[in-house]
């Protein structure tokens, strides 16, 4: 073979690989990329403890809630146990620790605020809204 046909060669062959590796300055964000904010956890919180504390059967007339801290964990790929096992319909999970005050107001005017310290793993769900798979009180 030519020289110059084997430095062609390898020039084509040292692009394809550097696309398949994507080497660009972007390529650790884009790992997160579709992960849920702090604002998107909140709101997923948020309307779930509303909706618990508002609904049938429920003694509290109100629930308000301040959040104090929300740590994101590695994202990781759903696993068959998180289908099968934890209801996880998402193809991405994403861990998440949140700690939050929950005030609560009881129908007969009494107020009770709770802190609440949980583990998340967070994934889109087939409507592309946030779900979560509630993993447990953080001690």
């Amino acid at each position: 073979m030519k020289p110059s046909l084997l430095i062609g060669l390898g020039l084509i062959v040292a692009a394809c690989f550097g696309l398949s590796c994507n080497v660009s300055p972007d390529a650790a964000s884009s790992t997160i990329e579709g992960a849920p904010t702090e604002a998107d956890v909140e709101q997923f919180i948020t309307k779930k403890e509303e909706v618990l504390a508002t609904g049938t059967g429920s003694a509290h007339k109100s629930v308000k809630l301040t959040f104090e801290s929300i740590r994101f964990g590695k994202s990781r790929k759903a696993t068959e146990r998180d289908r099968v096992v934890n209801g996880i319909t998402g193809s991405t999970v994403y861990p998440a620790r949140v700690k939050y005050i929950s005030h609560r107001t009881w129908g007969n005017g009494e107020a009770e605020d709770k802190n609440i310290h949980y583990d998340y793993e967070l994934y889109q769900d087939e409507y592309d809204e946030w779900n979560a798979y509630l993993v447990g009180p953080v001690n």
